[in-house]
């Protein structure tokens, strides 16, 4: 029986960044036990935190940025995952994306499905290898052209 899996994701969110470095790593493995598909799912995690709880994430993340830092740099010894520059996700949080990026994301996953995927890892790994920023819409094309696909008009 197929499993499938609904992950909501954000870019900007360390915590998604690895979570999704967790999954490449293990998916492998558990395909050999059980057919199993994802389904990225863009969202803004401020914004979702702010509407939950009332209150901004930003704030939070940086009144407990020593704590989150420690717990994820647990996650990656866990996983045998590099550690890279969690130190300045909240710079990165809060300067290199914008709401645009959520759009564009949500435009390719209903009109382009069957490349979603491949740009999902792509910026992941612009945003958190490369510390692209994400908040023009150069950008955006710019990943649609590396990507070797045409956006319908």
């Amino acid at each position: 029986m197929a499993l499938k899996l609904s992950l909501f994701y954000d870019i900007k969110s360390p915590n998604s960044w690895i979570f999704f470095k967790v999954l490449r790593q293990k998916i492998p493995e558990w395909r050999k036990y059980r057919q199993i598909t994802i389904e990225y799912f863009p969202v803004n995690s401020t914004f979702l935190h702010r509407e939950i709880y009332g209150t901004d994430l930003l704030c939070d993340i940086v009144n407990k940025k020593n704590y989150a830092i420690n717990e994820l740099n647990q996650i990656c010894d866990f996983y045998n995952l590099e550690k890279q520059i969690l130190k300045l996700f909240t710079d990165l949080m809060i300067h290199r994306s914008s709401r645009a990026l959520y759009l564009f994301l949500n435009l390719m996953r209903q009109k382009h499905p069957e490349y979603y995927q491949n740009l999902v890892e792509k910026l992941f790994e612009d945003f958190w290898v490369k510390l692209l920023s994400f908040t023009h819409t150069a950008h955006f094309l710019r990943l649609a052209v590396k990507l070797e696909f045409l956006l319908e008009s």
